[in-house]
């Protein structure tokens, strides 16, 4: 879950970045010295006091993600590879390759600061490598979906036509998205088989336990894997919906360290994850509220790439806090299964005490209680039941409301799209230059905005793929003519077609609607000198 936050954030400093907010340095190469950071840590860590070394530790798993900002946001890393390759790092575009150079920064530092967190744990160069291959295939496991996501879009994209349509058509678009959620989400389980280091569980009493626990639980799965951390790592999951693709992981450590009965309640501690679907509910908090922040900002016309930005922040958050509630209290209902699968919570306590250790003991984290509060909760529940019956309860509340959130957030999605499926025909016409297809929809009924229909009535009579240049003189000429709306109307077709000319003269309109003459003119100029001279002209008649 840390590598896959540290993506995210890393994903979402490219939108910052195209937001304006950048200091407008363009210093990439002091991104090289960030390199060094993790290992000055490194060493401060190996020579300070417990508490401080493991604060700089914790520090070091968030490096990459922050000194990606600094590379976007502080050293112009985007426009770099702008000019390099002469293409934007646009977040909101449609994905294109290069929108993974813009990612460089995190990918590399990530791997750094590997590297420095695996030397400060242990100086043998043997668990030094091995704690590096295991933080290595975890981060890969988390960046990999990231780059099938550009990839798969850039290949859907790579017709002109297929990207308008699916880009330009919102139930389109929204139906993509859908269908690349449910593709990962099966994909998963593959994803980490292959990313991770696993291998089957050979025939042993170890995996006829364990398939006895599957049996009395009504559990099944497609595979038993062992996870090889390198003995680093005590951990056990279950991944995938259906009980075809699942596959369950127990890594090495946790095999070496747990008795056959400690072993088998871990197990049955997964399967009540399962069983409840857990991660199912999380996936419906989790999509219900950003879609509800994507009906918000329809339903009240955000339009401020900022504003827009600080919703979805706003959501992060709360999506980051009521994750932890809800995670440490599945966990609570987890082992509750444990205990009815086995009959008895001694063998969970004592596999809870062998793994969490010490460090744990006390340690609430993010995502699980302390060792001592989930044994103090089984405890308490064997003296009262009810009080298990509650936290399920309150628990299937909880699911119950994420299906309703998410089903809620789907239909007030699917009625935004659908209202504006005629518009968004009209529009890809215009984009794709059927200028002809585009009036007859309007003529047909299609409901669309007034500036839009003008900019269709004056299209009717351009020819299918009409030349950019041809279009822009129609725009000169009209203005030069005296009639504003009209090479309003056709600058507008041209920005349809390529949104990176005729900006500059169509804002100076704009100005001049606004009643700044001077700020129309300095724009104009912005786009060429004839532009301006048109312009001038045309205020002259006014």
């Amino acid at each position: 879950m840390g590598y896959l936050l540290n993506v995210l954030f890393a994903f979402a400093t490219l939108g910052a970045f195209e937001a304006g907010f950048e200091t407008g340095w363009r210093q990439p190469w002091l991104v090289l010295p960030l390199a060094l950071v993790p290992y000055a840590a490194g060493w401060l860590a190996r020579r300070a006091r417990p508490k401080p070394a493991e604060t700089i530790f914790t520090a070091l798993s968030h490096f990459a993600p922050v000194g990606q900002l600094v590379a976007v946001c502080a050293l112009g890393w985007p426009a770099t590879v702008e000019e390099l390759f002469g293409r934007p790092v646009s977040l909101f575009a449609w994905p294109h390759p290069v929108l993974l150079l813009g990612l460089l920064p995190y990918a590399a530092l990530e791997l750094f600061a590997i590297d420095a967190r695996a030397r400060i744990l242990d100086r043998r160069p043997a668990t030094v490598r091995a704690a590096r291959r295991l933080q290595t295939r975890m981060a890969l496991s988390a960046f990999v979906p990231l780059v099938l996501y550009v990839l798969v879009s850039s290949a859907v994209g790579y017709r002109e036509s297929v990207r308008v349509h699916v880009e330009g058509i919102a139930l389109l678009n929204g139906a993509f998205a859908a269908l690349l959620l449910v593709f990962f989400g099966l994909a998963l389980p593959t994803l980490l088989r292959h990313t991770w280091d696993t291998a089957p569980l050979a025939a042993s009493w170890t995996r006829e336990l364990l398939e006895g626990t599957a049996r009395r639980a009504g559990f099944r799965c497609r595979e038993l894997l062992v996870w090889r951390t390198g003995n680093l790592m005590a951990n056990a999951a279950i991944v995938g919906f259906a009980a075809r693709q699942r596959i369950v992981l127990f890594s090495d450590a946790l095999l070496a360290q747990l008795a056959p009965d400690e072993l088998a309640a871990v197990f049955a501690h997964e399967i009540g994850h399962a069983r409840r679907h857990h991660a199912l509910v999380f996936g419906a908090w989790a999509v219900g509220c950003f879609l509800i922040a994507d009906v918000a900002i329809v339903a009240f016309d955000v339009e401020s790439i900022e504003a827009q930005l600080a919703l979805l922040g706003g959501l992060v958050l709360l999506w980051y806090f009521s994750f932890g509630y809800l995670s440490r209290r599945f966990e609570l209902e987890a082992d509750l299964t444990s205990v009815e699968v086995l009959g008895s919570a001694e063998p969970l306590v004592r596999a809870l005490e062998r793994v969490g250790g010490a460090h744990a003991r006390r340690k609430t984290t993010w995502r699980h209680f302390s060792v001592a509060d989930r044994v103090g909760f089984l405890a308490s529940v064997e003296r009262d039941p009810g009080l298990g019956r509650t936290l399920k309860r309150r628990l299937r509340l909880w699911s119950v409301g994420g299906v309703v959130l998410l089903l809620t957030a789907l239909a007030g999605e699917l009625w935004f799209l659908g209202s504006s499926l005629d518009q968004d025909r009209v529009l890809v016409d215009l984009r794709l230059g059927r200028y002809a297809e585009a009036a007859a929809r309007v003529r047909a009924g299609a409901d669309v905005e007034d500036e839009l229909r003008a900019a269709v009535e004056h299209g009717a009579g351009l020819s299918t793929g009409e030349p950019l240049e041809s279009i822009a003189e129609r725009a000169r000429a009209a203005l030069e003519a005296g009639d504003r709306e009209a090479a309003e109307a056709f600058l507008d077709l041209a920005y349809l077609r390529d949104d990176a000319q005729f900006v500059p003269v169509r804002e100076a309109l704009d100005l001049v609607e606004a009643g700044d003459r001077a700020g129309a003119l300095r724009r104009a100029a912005d786009e060429s000198p004839e532009w301006q001279r048109s312009l001038a002209r045309f205020l002259a008649r006014r």
